[in-house]
């Protein structure tokens, strides 16, 4: 989500702000348009115009102020930041590049604008230039959350173990976030040390995107560790979750038990999730 960082002017800009927080985006709309109609070229006018239009899903007509106010000043950083961010979500990543370099040459220290250069290029493909980027933003300021993310999950994908030190840094600013626990956990599961990533895994909290997926990690760290009764009660979490991997593991516990009729309920619900899932297709004809 973009930010906003306007300024008063001689219109009450804050109160619009307010009546945006509350909900209120027909009036503040109202109200903007008044003041835009008697000064157009009003950046901090056209920036919030532009942050309303985008709460309310109109993203063209979001950029279309963006621009408005990069014509009345093309070197304003806020401006420039959201700009790139828009360039970024629409996959443009030379234009978003270009946004953030632009807010570079005014300020060398922006971490924002090296974020957003190191989502660019690695969205783009090139995760040297993205590692750069991403390093250098935290360099800039070490309170700086998202790169964090971003340096640890790249070194992930390089077997690099210092991807453990960057999510711990981004633990620190936000100890409980499910993102970073989960791959935190992955990390030491893809390198074998499994007693350290099921007790992260653990620690995944219920209700986010990862707790399904956590839980199906732990069941598969006990299920190579033939702990079937264990496993089944965590694949069993996991199933809940539309797993169709964790109905077909519990359909191999069953079976691996002697339950052939409860294994054979586990792979045709494999199979309601995903039909074409060969591996319970092919468990289902060797025990009919």
């Amino acid at each position: 989500m973009f930010f906003s960082s306007c300024t008063d002017s001689s219109v009450d800009i804050a109160s619009i702000k307010k009546l945006i927080q509350e909900g209120e985006l027909v009036q503040a709309e109202s109200q903007i348009q008044k003041a835009i109609e008697g000064d157009s070229a009003n950046v901090d006018l056209n920036i919030l115009y532009a942050d309303l239009l985008l709460k309310k899903g109109e993203y063209r007509a979001s950029y279309f102020y963006l621009c408005k106010a990069h014509e009345a000043d093309s070197i304003n950083i806020d401006v420039n930041l959201k700009i790139s961010q828009f360039h970024l979500f629409l996959r443009q990543f030379d234009n978003a590049i270009q946004a953030a370099n632009a807010v570079l040459k005014v300020d060398r220290s922006n971490a924002k604008a090296y974020f957003l250069k190191g989502m660019a290029y690695k969205d783009f493909g090139d995760t040297v230039k993205a590692f750069s980027n991403f390093r250098t933003a935290v360099e800039q300021d070490d309170k700086n959350y998202e790169s964090y993310v971003q340096l640890g999950i790249l070194a992930s994908a390089k077997h690099d173990s210092t991807a453990v030190h960057y999510f711990d840094n981004a633990l620190l600013l936000k100890p409980n976030e499910p993102e970073v626990l989960y791959n935190k956990a992955l990390f030491y599961h893809q390198h074998g040390a499994v007693n350290k990533a099921m007790k992260i895994y653990l620690t995944v909290p219920e209700g986010s995107s990862f707790y399904g997926s956590a839980r199906y990690n732990i069941a598969s760290i006990l299920y190579h560790q033939e702990d079937f009764k264990h496993a089944l009660q965590f694949f069993d979490i996991a199933s809940k979750y539309n797993s169709y991997k964790a109905f077909y593991m519990k359909g191999l516990i069953y079976e691996r038990t002697g339950k052939v009729d409860s294994a054979m309920i586990n792979y045709k619900q494999c199979l309601s999730i995903n039909p074409e899932y060969k591996l319970a297709q092919e468990r289902m004809t060797l025990i009919r």
